[in-house]
C-alpha cells in the first residue's frame, strides 16, 4: 500500500496540472517561428522558474482503493491486487 506522504504528494501535483494554460502558452512562444529572440528568451526563463513536477510526464497513475502506483488498469482505474480481490467477490462486472 502506497503511503499517506506519497498519495498526499499527487494529490498536489494534481492541483498544479490545472494551471497548464500558462505553461502552453509559453511553449507555443518558444516554438513559433515568428517570435523575435527576445520573446524566446524570455518564455525560456519564464519556462525554466516553473516547477519541474507541474510538466505533465510527471504524473502517476494511482490505484483507486488502496493508492498503489504499479500495475493500474485505466479501463478500471485499479491495481492488479485489487482487481483480483474484487472480482473475486463479484463487485466487477464483466469478469
Amino acid at each position: 500500500m502506497a503511503t499517506k506522504r506519497m498519495i498526499a504528494r499527487e494529490a498536489q501535483l494534481a492541483r498544479r496540472f490545472v494551471s497548464q494554460v500558462n505553461r502552453n502558452e509559453l511553449k507555443k512562444v518558444v516554438s513559433s517561428p515568428a517570435s523575435t529572440g527576445e520573446q524566446i528568451l524570455e518564455a525560456m526563463m519564464r519556462l525554466q522558474s516553473r516547477p519541474v513536477d507541474e510538466s505533465p510526464c510527471r504524473r502517476y497513475r494511482r490505484c483507486g482503493s488502496c493508492g498503489r502506483s504499479r500495475g493500474i488498469y485505466r479501463r478500471f482505474g485499479l491495481c492488479r491486487l485489487c482487481i483480483r480481490k474484487y472480482a473475486a467477490l463479484g463487485w466487477v462486472p464483466g469478469l
